[in-house]
């Protein structure tokens, strides 16, 4: 997701030399999905429910069960498949390519 959300956000000229997590995703949701209206509004906060379980399964000692992993991977696959037909309807990015 976060080098999916990258891609897209290149796509329209958003384009930074570092990301972290959570501006990757604050923008990702900010600009194309709320602004631009490019992705559907469900894509954020599954975008958002899969940082928090990533930072749970790498920081925190609870961790993730595997039930929430399963929906996490289901959410990457959707978050993933979506950007993916968007850029092959032809989506143009700011240098028109």
């Amino acid at each position: 997701m976060f080098w999916a959300a990258q891609v897209a956000l290149a796509r329209v000229g958003i384009r930074r030399s570092e990301w972290s997590h959570p501006a990757l995703q604050a923008s990702f949701v900010n600009e194309l999905i709320r602004r631009r209206k490019l992705y559907p509004a469900l894509l954020g906060p599954h975008f958002n429910r899969a940082l928090q379980l990533r930072l749970d399964a790498d920081y925190r000692l609870k961790g993730v069960s595997q039930k929430q992993a399963s929906q996490a991977v289901r959410w990457a696959q959707e978050f993933v498949t979506t950007l993916a037909k968007e850029a092959s309807h032809g989506t143009k990015d700011t240098d028109g390519n």
